[in-house]
């Protein structure tokens, strides 16, 4: 008997999960820095195809998913984009991976996997 519950408390204990987001608060809520960039996300396994350095780009509201557009109009999907920048129109910056889109799929953004993210004065 004992063991047994012993048994299900273990089990009820594993499949616990942290809720932690992999983004760390830097400079008043206007930075953040992904701490986790190694860790498993929505997009993974894909190929970094290039890093992207610095862009300017805005949120926008896409299909009820919130994305990174730059100034080419190429849009950016990020796995975590942190709430308090999840503002359509918001501008940002922005530094990531570019990841590969498999052969059979059809997106409206390309997968990205965010470095860091700022906002900026238009």
């Amino acid at each position: 008997m004992i063991k047994s519950i012993i048994l299900i408390v273990t089990l009820s204990m594993i499949g616990c999960k942290s809720q932690k987001t992999p983004f760390q608060e830097v400079a008043d809520d206007t930075t953040y820095i992904n701490k986790n960039i190694e860790a498993e996300d929505c997009h993974y396994p894909r190929k970094t195809i290039y890093t992207i350095e610095a862009k300017n780009g805005n949120i926008a509201l896409i299909a009820g998913t919130y994305v990174i557009v730059n100034a080419e109009e190429k849009r950016y999907q990020p796995c975590e984009l942190p709430a308090n920048f999840q503002i359509e129109g918001l501008a940002v910056k922005f530094t990531g991976d570019k990841l590969e889109i498999m052969t059979h799929e059809r997106r409206f953004a390309t997968p990205f996997r965010l470095h860091k993210i700022s906002m900026v004065e238009n």
